[in-house]
């Protein structure tokens, strides 16, 4: 009777939790932190870069399924989408009047062909007839435990780690999706002891191989998003809601505060938000240098270029950089300067036709909650206005292709 019940439990383990791991959901978890882990020395003897890899077997599946499958998109989703494409459409339009050549054309490409695929994914792939978001979170979540577990092995004093050799700020923002996952996972289960423990373990986890990291731009990123979270939370109504609500996110701040007490010197994070007030003082710092990006793009803004931009590519030549890939660190200010009022206008409406959508469309009897989705975009949004440019921010786009697919997928199970 025993061995009945344990193999009911194995086979129940196997089919949740090991099976995500071999399918699209995965692949499309692998493509988009592809950069967190290809540089890793165990894998320079692949002959082909694992982001076109993974990108090559995302797009087959997505023409296996527009060919053999009924394509089925709300009015909203296929809206957001559609601005999307007008966006891209505009963005290499906006080559014609571009000072760029050579950052035009890289950007245009992966515009196109990677953060494209990270937004078309979710909606078009992924069945609504199956909870794609879980298995998307949770590869997600096992892919943070091996960047973790690497940096806490690469750990020694209060020096740079560079897990898997991969910059720094890229297995930083794995790590806060990580943190946001785990704290919700948290509060849904915090009727059940074991996945209570086993959440507080992976919050702890990642909040610490977070600090190791030194990346201040995710840190402060979650943090933000945490207190911008708190706030909404406040707002809602149903009082026993919002302290089951407050609970995992109250959690996590002692967590990350017990961090910081017990062995502050040795985390790189907290000594280089000790050190930032100085650095922004200081032009050539990393802090100096973000900060003189952003006082002298919005300097160049004038009424000649306001309405449609420099075109794409055109920062860096501009700002005296050469046609080579440099960009302001903030994603808002990078659209308005190359793309003008109304490339900006596109992408903003995009976000907020999103989160209307998850509102509107979310459906009381699905798995995830709306609320982690918001998280992880705010997360993100903060993100790509302090690093990266358009495409390096793509798990932006991705996850408001997860969005679209999520409120798809609960309009579609509303109306069976």
């Amino acid at each position: 009777m025993v061995g009945v019940h344990a193999m009911n439990y194995i086979s129940i383990f196997i089919q949740k939790y090991l099976r995500p791991i071999f399918t699209f959901e995965s692949s499309y978890v692998l493509f988009l932190f592809a950069g967190v882990y290809k540089q890793a020395d165990f894998l320079l003897w692949s002959p082909i870069d694992l982001t076109l890899l993974f990108g090559l077997i995302i797009v087959t599946g997505i023409l296996i399924h527009i060919l053999y499958y009924d394509l089925v998109l709300t009015r909203v989703s296929t809206s957001i989408l559609g601005l999307y494409f007008i966006f891209v459409f505009y963005s290499i339009i906006s080559g014609l009047w571009s000072s760029s050549t050579s950052y035009f054309a890289s950007k245009s490409f992966y515009l196109l062909c990677v953060t494209s695929i990270a937004i078309i994914t979710p909606p078009i792939l992924f069945s609504p007839s199956r909870n794609s978001v879980w298995r998307i979170g949770w590869v997600t979540v096992l892919l943070g435990i091996v960047v973790a577990v690497e940096t806490l092995l690469l750990h020694q004093g209060p020096w740079q780690v560079n897990p898997f050799n991969a910059n720094y700020l890229l297995p930083g923002r794995l790590l806060g999706i990580t943190i946001i996952i785990s704290t919700y996972y948290l509060f849904i289960s915090k009727d059940q002891k074991l996945k209570l423990v086993v959440h507080i373990f992976l919050i702890s986890l990642f909040s610490i191989a977070l600090l190791i990291l030194g990346a201040r731009g995710p840190l402060l990123s979650l943090i933000l998003t945490v207190a911008i979270i708190i706030l909404l939370i406040i707002n809602v109504k149903s009082i026993k809601y919002k302290l089951s609500l407050l609970y995992p996110f109250t959690l996590f701040g002692v967590v990350l505060i017990i961090s910081l007490l017990s062995e502050s010197g040795n985390f790189r994070a907290i000594r280089r938000l000790q050190g930032l007030s100085t650095e922004a003082r200081t032009v050539s710092s990393s802090a100096g240098t973000r900060l003189d990006h952003y006082t002298w793009t919005i300097q160049q803004i004038s009424l000649e270029n306001i309405l449609f931009g420099n075109g794409l590519g055109s920062w860096p030549v501009m700002r005296g950089l050469g046609d080579a890939r440099f960009y302001p660190h903030n994603i808002f200010l990078e659209i308005l300067f190359e793309s003008g009022i109304f490339g900006l206008f596109i992408f903003i409406l995009i976000i907020i036709l999103v989160l209307r959508s998850l509102f509107h469309y979310s459906n009381v009897n699905e798995k995830i909650d709306p609320i982690i989705l918001i998280s992880i975009m705010i997360y993100m949004l903060l993100n790509a206005n302090l690093t990266g440019d358009l495409n390096d921010n793509r798990v932006l786009f991705a996850i408001i292709g997860i969005c679209v697919y999520y409120s798809n997928r609960s309009y579609l199970n509303k109306s069976v």
